[in-house]
């Protein structure tokens, strides 16, 4: 072998090694402290994310305990709970003051969903802000047996009579010789839960905070899964230590299948588990960058290392020993040492590269301080974003509240002024009153509605295979309150199987026969649900047939828009439920349309097309 190409190699080897070594354990030492980093953050917003959770509760808690020991129920109500008759004009009236002088302010001020009184020799509930909940069975259930003696917290589960989630608190009742008389309870507004562990601190985008049941359900919706809560299950490594109650941090991949950096924590008064969890692709970002940089920093050098090489070969001197020597002293990691050699020739060009070549290593070493230096300091400063944004954070929590605060305070001073003048006012006065909280409680459905509009496809799921009579009995089971309370009949033909957003259908399905329920008029509710394949268009029709009050052809295009009401407020309802489904059947490539006449019932029709198995279909 050539010595130019003996000594082109050797420098290339040696200054290509040493970059490398030096790197390789650069990217480990920051890899290290980022993970460090992470880690403690994460741990913070579970901390944090913990503590206002039980503070939550506990806030919960304490307003139904305060309620409970209201002397108003001892001195007012007492006796009406205990001999509770409803066809007893003096009891309704005392059962509408109640509701509305003190159950109604209180849910709006508590932010409780439902407000309610069981009787306590049978479980009956005798009084509810839910006029729907009023006469059922509550005895089974948990916060009924323990509230007969103690504040009590039913963690999360699924409420078979609300047909959704639901947190129960009770408290005793009791009369005016601190005798039990029934068990106050109320289901706070899951919204809330979902905005606590849902707000993030901003400083990572792809940061996702979430609770976790022992049955592995999500409680509230991580962050890139919408409508998750008590609907998908989760076996991520991280859910199933935390499941395990053990408290640490893992990587591994997440719901999506993304490598997360996840921090799991067991809270074992509410059985519940907390992950917070950062993608490791932006964990690492700076790291790979460093590492890309000390990769061409390694093909600068081995190029330096190439030159250097030829240029000694091109004058084979006495002064190669010494240059030889140098070459070893700088494999061994000596970069203090030094050529010297004062030559204006051939060698001397050549001593000048290799003392280059070791200034250039020696700023890499150097650079790799800096490095850590720079990491140590944004650690300093991160810390103290953390702490501002948490500060933040309360700020936007209690700001959020504060703007509820006035329409709540409508409601409020209404009820209350009905209570204090009621005996000053005339009848058109409380008609007037009625009406305007009615018309708060209206406002609220038509914000609901208005959002549940609007994230048909913000927040919709993959398509995949779904067999519309799984989905019939979804809807079937989310109604049956109302087809119970109707006697109402539902019938169906053999249903097809469609490539679909399997929670989507659910809505069309349940909005439609809720539809055909109310205005049954005062016909018992026949209800009937078929489907046809049109090759032609290659998609399925489907049919909901009902035997209720009909509509006149004229109107059938307005049915479908927002709040359009053809019968005013003589039925229930915001006027939104058509309008979502058509959206809802709009947005999976389909048409909706109705036929119908007056008194002679209606039909639905809704189309989806057919896709192949294999088709990709894309959200």
């Amino acid at each position: 072998m050539k010595l130019a190409v003996r000594f082109s190699f050797l420098f290339m080897l040696v200054s290509v090694l040493s970059t490398s070594i030096l790197g390789y354990f650069s990217f480990q030492n920051s890899k290290s402290i980022i993970e460090k980093e992470i880690v403690s953050h994460l741990t913070s917003i579970n901390i944090l994310k913990e503590s206002e959770l039980k503070s939550w509760i506990s806030d919960k808690k304490n307003s139904i305990e305060l309620l409970a020991a209201s002397p108003y129920f001892k001195d007012e109500f007492a006796e009406m709970i205990v001999q509770h008759d409803p066809e007893n004009p003096v009891h309704l009236l005392m059962h509408k003051a109640l509701k509305e002088g003190y159950f109604f302010p209180f849910i709006e001020r508590e932010n409780f969903t439902e407000l309610f009184i069981i009787r306590q020799d049978d479980g009956i509930v005798l009084i509810s802000t839910d006029n729907k909940q009023e006469g059922k069975y509550k005895a089974d259930m948990l916060y009924f047996i323990h509230g007969k003696t103690e504040t009590f917290v039913q963690n999360v589960y699924y409420s078979v009579s609300l047909q959704q989630p639901a947190m129960t608190i009770s408290a005793p009742l009791k009369g005016r010789n601190d005798n039990l008389i029934a068990v106050l309870a109320g289901n706070v507004d899951l919204a809330d839960l979902s905005e606590i562990i849902g707000r993030m601190s901003g400083l990572h985008e792809t940061e996702d905070t979430y609770l976790v049941n022992k049955f592995n359900f999500f409680i509230t919706d991580p962050k890139f899964g919408k409508g998750y809560a008590l609907n998908k299950a989760v076996f991520t490594d991280g859910v199933e230590a935390a499941l395990k109650h053990q408290d640490g941090f893992a990587l591994y991949d997440d719901y999506r299948g993304e490598p997360v950096i996840g921090v799991f924590h067991w809270i074992p008064e509410v059985e519940l588990a907390i992950i917070t969890e950062i993608n490791q692709v932006e964990v690492y970002a700076p790291v790979y960058k460093l590492r890309n940089n000390f990769i061409f920093l390694a093909i600068g050098v081995a190029l330096s290392s190439i030159l250097a090489g030829l240029l000694v070969s091109i004058n084979i001197t006495k002064p190669i020993n010494r240059l030889v020597e140098g070459v070893r002293e700088l494999g061994k990691g000596n970069l203090n040492y030094r050529l010297d050699i004062r030559k204006r020739d051939e060698v001397g060009i050549l001593a000048a590269e290799f003392s280059a070549a070791e200034e250039k290593l020696r700023k890499t070493i150097v650079s790799r301080d800096e490095l850590i230096k720079e990491v140590s300091r944004r650690e300093i400063i991160e810390k103290e974003l953390i702490r501002s944004n948490a500060d933040l954070e309360r700020f936007v929590y209690v700001a959020s509240h504060d703007l509820q605060e006035p329409l709540r305070m409508i409601s409020s001073y209404l009820l209350l002024l009905e209570k204090r003048y009621r005996d000053k006012l005339d009848g058109d006065a409380h008609d007037f009153i009625s009406f305007a909280v009615e018309g708060v409680r209206r406002m609220h459905q038509l914000i609901n509605d208005l959002l549940t509009y609007s994230r048909v496809e913000k927040h919709a799921e993959a398509f995949k295979n779904v067999d519309m009579e799984s989905v019939l009995e979804h809807a079937i089971a989310n109604s049956r309150a109302a087809i119970t309370e109707s006697k109402a009949e539902i019938t169906h033909d053999v249903l097809p199987k469609v490539v679909s957003s399997e929670t989507h259908l659910i809505q069309v399905m349940q909005n439609l026969i809720a539809n055909a329920i109310k205005f049954s008029g005062k016909n018992i509710p026949a209800i009937h649900i078929s489907a046809k394949h049109d090759k032609s268009r290659n998609e399925w029709i489907f049919s909901v047939k009902d035997n209720g009050i009909g509509i006149d052809p004229q109107y059938f295009d307005r049915i479908f828009t927002m709040f359009q009401r053809l019968h005013g407020y003589e039925y229930p309802g915001t006027g939104m439920g058509l309008a979502i489904v058509k959206r809802i059947i709009e947005y999976h490539g389909g048409r909706v349309w109705v036929e119908s006449e007056p008194d002679r019932g209606s039909t639905f029709y809704f189309t989806i097309p057919e896709l192949s198995k294999t088709e990709t279909v894309k959200i």
